[in-house]
């Protein structure tokens, strides 16, 4: 559904009719926009299996299928002109791309990372930072036991997870 809204910030937003945006027999879900607002990704179920489809917003203009042996959750780069999705075992993989006017162009979709994310089902189990390079993931277990410490198994990486950082910031730097 589109929504659309009139105002600003200092007056109020008054919300308009919303309209379908795309209205077929098809399971069609996490859509997301591009950067530049011009581009809707999106997951839907139409050859059978849920794939990764673009379409440009608000139209006119093509939809392109972008995963090719399943695909969910798109995620749109901030940074380059990168979309990222899950294939269809939880993988992680990227397809660059270009678009120019109503035309959207990519490259064949390679995976990123051998690494399952997510433990599947329902919910996006990965985000991508704003500079392009780094994502956060819940990584499923490789059927082994869990490393016996922070950062083992994992090529050498470290990762730290810090909960109620306010607490830990006034911890190690309380007002005087």
């Amino acid at each position: 559904m589109i929504l659309p809204m009139d105002g600003n910030d200092t007056a109020g937003w008054k919300a308009g009719t919303p309209t379908p945006f795309a209205s077929t027999r098809f399971d069609e879900s996490g859509d997301v926009f591009s950067r530049d607002g011009r581009w809707i990704a999106y997951n839907s179920n139409e050859t059978g299996r849920s794939e990764v489809y673009v379409q440009s917003f608000p139209g006119p203009g093509g939809k392109w299928q972008i995963s090719g042996s399943g695909g969910n959750w798109p995620t749109w780069s901030h940074a380059k002109d990168e979309l990222f999705y899950l294939n269809d075992q939880n993988r992680l993989m990227v397809a660059s791309y270009a678009a120019d006017g109503h035309a959207f162009r990519f490259e064949k979709p390679h995976l990123l990372s051998d690494a399952r994310v997510g433990p599947g089902g329902i919910g996006r189990w990965f985000t991508l930072h704003p500079d392009g390079e780094r994502f956060v993931a819940t990584v499923a277990p490789q059927g082994r036991s869990a490393p016996s410490r922070p950062g083992a198994g994992t090529s050498g990486k470290n990762y730290v997870f810090l909960f109620n950082f306010f607490d830990e910031l006034r911890r190690i730097a309380p007002l005087k």
